[in-house]
């Protein structure tokens, strides 16, 4: 029989990837993660959303959506016939079953993404800040919002690779062979790469992700949430090419995100979830969008700062309490993407009066010192909490932040 023939992404499979020199100790990139090749991808149905970020006009379902859920429902179907549950949470220590179940419960999607509404946002997005440009300054999705819209953890390693048949024929035939640890290998790396790890291929995963659960017992040592958060933004940055025709990323978080900060921009369907669930994604279910691309950006033009909901998370600290590493300012990375964390320029997300921000940070020139910057977190928050001031009202900045973010941005589109 001929083996499958791959399926050819739509859209050009161009990153921007960082030089990375050779350290002398031996901390050295080990092959181009966003290479895929041949041998090294999962063929399966594992169908990513993706937004024609120019052109498409129309709210539509999030593609490949209900293959993925079909996917997901077929995996958990072949879970409980095969009565294998016990057997998979005997693989694990009971903390590493919590973390399983943390990505199962909080890594789901809307049933449909609203393209128009994600457009008009992604099209603000400066890749130098990592930020979204509002008319009232800047605004992201930070390390709190993602580990309370998630529930993911933040803390803990970069994962770097060292450098796969079907995900569901692997499950099925390691089921039938008993060993439960590879079945919940396939299991967990469909669902990362089905959300948090989504490209614009629609049908792949890189199989670099499946040493992610080389050791199950091992899993929680890496921060997930912030592994999210790299995936998340490198594919934002591919927005300001003017070529780029689709968007990679788990938009269900982007969206998700809007309709935890921004209320009144669009419909939204609140499911009233309990306060007490821990990952607050599960609050929200998709409303039939109303609005076309050029609408949204009139309507986020007007906006003001009295129209957001700046700290969204307050009612929810019970469950997640605040974590003073998602004020680290630096490198975020996963393999070798490395991305801008500037929590410095959305002060006001946190409870701070706003100022004028410090510039970017240069790039690094080793992955290593990426990995060094964020075990010295305490250092650079420390820093950042000698400056910053708790804000007397939500919107609060000083004296003349909105006349310099003016002269540096152009925040009105229409």
């Amino acid at each position: 029989m001929n083996p499958p023939e791959r399926i050819r992404p739509t859209a050009s499979r161009r990153r921007r990837r960082m030089i990375i020199e050779d350290d002398d100790e031996g901390h050295n990139d080990q092959g181009d993660p966003s290479t895929v090749h041949e041998e090294n991808v999962v063929h399966e149905h594992m169908v990513h959303e993706q937004v024609d970020v120019h052109e498409q006009e129309e709210a539509a379902p999030a593609h490949g959506e209900s293959i993925w859920r079909r996917n997901m429902m077929e995996l958990r179907d072949l879970v409980s016939s095969h009565g294998i549950l016990k057997d998979l949470m005997i693989c694990m220590s009971l903390h590493d079953t919590v973390i399983m179940f943390q990505l199962n419960y909080g890594l789901a999607s809307l049933k449909m993404i609203d393209n128009n509404l994600i457009s008009a946002f992604v099209e603000r997005l400066y890749s130098e800040t990592s930020s979204f440009h509002m008319p009232f300054g800047e605004m992201t999705i930070t390390l709190d919002d993602v580990v309370n819209l998630l529930g993911l953890p933040i803390r803990g390693e970069f994962y770097s690779p060292p450098d796969v048949d079907r995900v569901t024929e692997v499950f099925r035939r390691q089921c039938a062979a008993e060993r439960f640890d590879c079945a919940a290998r396939a299991y967990l790396l469909n669902l990362v790469g089905s959300t948090i790890f989504a490209d614009k291929s629609h049908t792949l995963v890189d199989a670099k992700y499946l040493l992610l659960f080389r050791y199950l017992d091992g899993i929680d040592k890496y921060a997930w949430g912030t592994a999210a958060l790299v995936v998340f933004y490198d594919y934002l940055s591919d927005v300001c090419y003017c070529d780029t025709k689709q968007l990679g990323g788990y938009m269900t978080l982007l969206q998700c995100w809007i309709y935890e900060y921004f209320p009144n921009i669009c419909n939204r369907g609140d499911q009233g979830a309990d306060v007490e669930c821990f990952a607050r994604m599960n609050r929200w279910c998709y409303k039939q969008g109303k609005h076309k691309v050029h609408e949204y950006r009139s309507i986020i033009d007007a906006l003001t700062p009295a129209d957001v909901i700046w700290r969204p998370w307050e009612n929810h600290r019970g469950v997640i309490p605040f974590d003073d590493i998602t004020l680290y300012t630096g490198h975020i990375r996963l393999c070798s993407t490395v991305v801008k964390y500037l929590p410095e320029r959305c002060l006001r997300q946190f409870g701070y009066i706003q100022y004028i921000p410090s510039p970017p940070l240069p790039d690094p020139a080793r992955l290593f010192d990426v990995d060094v910057e964020w075990l010295r977190y305490v250092t650079p928050v420390t820093e950042l909490f000698h400056k910053l001031r708790p804000a007397t009202y939500p919107s609060e900045c000083e004296d003349g932040y909105l006349e310099w973010f003016y002269q540096v941005s152009h925040p009105l589109l229409v």
